[in-house]
């Protein structure tokens, strides 16, 4: 039988507890618990427990907090291990989204977009193209893909992405905005100026009312 600090309650509330202690700029402390965390839920759990992944995201962000880039390389390489999905690891697939999240923030595009892949793979399948974790995804996966200069296929899943969203959360949620306030700038780039243009007033226009004229997307 597991002891109490290793079963995986405990060792994901230790990683919450680190990162809390990482946003109060803790942030030996919050090594320390997330290494122990590491170690320990690696043994424990394997590496597809969401309580893994979920200190690997934490150790990375931590590291690109601290600009440690010998730390970052390190747990990157922890990172690079494919993960397999069931029906029922959702837990997994947030886990690994916000693991995907932070190498796209660390520049690591391909081990992002590797990640970010599978998650959109397996919710489509699992839970259809028009669920709002399938059209977050696919927006991630769109970013990453445009951080790459993959143009092409960043723009389709952008499209899509804003199509879903504007049905399922409509045309002024926080989130349709955001992807319009991507596209927008590709679709000018691509001298596509009429189609542009529409999306940036209705962004402007939507943006003030919802977020007000100080938000960074109104601006």
């Amino acid at each position: 039988r597991q002891s109490p600090a290793n079963d995986a309650e405990t060792l994901s509330l230790t990683v919450e507890l680190a990162d809390a202690l990482s946003e109060l700029n803790q942030w030996d402390e919050a090594e320390r618990l997330l290494r122990e965390s590491l170690e320990t839920s690696r043994r424990v759990l394997g590496m597809q427990h969401p309580a893994t992944i979920h200190a690997m995201a934490g150790l990375l962000n931590l590291a690109s907090v601290r600009e440690d880039g010998k730390a970052a390389d390190e747990i990157q390489k922890l990172a690079g291990g494919r993960f397999v999905f069931t029906s029922d690891q959702t837990e997994t697939l947030e886990a690994v989204s916000r693991l995907a999240s932070v190498l796209a923030r660390l520049e690591k595009h391909a081990d992002a977009e590797r990640l970010l892949r599978q998650v959109k793979d397996s919710y489509h399948q699992r839970l259809g193209p028009g669920d709002p974790r399938t059209l977050e995804t696919m927006h991630d996966l769109a970013g990453v893909l445009l951080g790459q200069d993959k143009s092409a296929e960043g723009e389709e899943l952008l499209r899509g992405s804003l199509e879903g969203m504007r049905r399922v959360f409509g045309p002024e949620h926080p989130k349709t905005l955001e992807a319009e306030s991507w596209l927008a700038p590709i679709l000018a780039g691509q001298k596509k100026f009429d189609e542009a243009e529409a999306m940036f007033r209705h962004h402007w226009d939507a943006s003030g009312r919802v977020l007000g004229i100080d938000h960074p997307h109104t601006l």
